[in-house]
């Protein structure tokens, strides 16, 4: 795919928007909602959401799998949380959180504020 192809995609697929409606991170993760998505969505939107059936991924993994730019796919997961198509997943409480990675996460996030 050539930039110019990428960057008219990326465009089409988020309608000119540059910014997701709601605030969305990288390493928020989602899951497919109960409600099935219709006609009203785009295909990339559809793709993403089948992908969240039966589990949780994250915005950058949606990106990945999507191969779209982090930014695009935030303004559709954005759009698909906003239409009830997707809810935000909670992390696995079984873990004991003194995983040191996750613990390292936790402060950047808290030095970022």
């Amino acid at each position: 795919m050539t930039q110019e192809t990428a960057t008219v995609r990326a465009y089409a697929v988020t309608l000119g928007r540059t910014r997701p409606a709601v605030p969305v991170e990288a390493d928020s993760l989602v899951r497919a909602a109960a409600r099935p998505p219709y006609d009203a969505v785009s295909p990339e939107a559809l793709t993403a959401v089948r992908l969240c059936a039966g589990q949780a991924l994250s915005v950058a993994e949606l990106a990945t799998l999507l191969q779209l730019p982090l930014q695009v796919t935030k303004v559709v997961v954005a759009d698909l949380l906003g239409g009830g198509f997707l809810i935000h997943a909670m992390p696995d409480r079984s873990a004991d959180g003194s995983d040191p990675t996750l613990l390292e996460a936790v402060l950047d996030g808290l030095r970022n504020l």
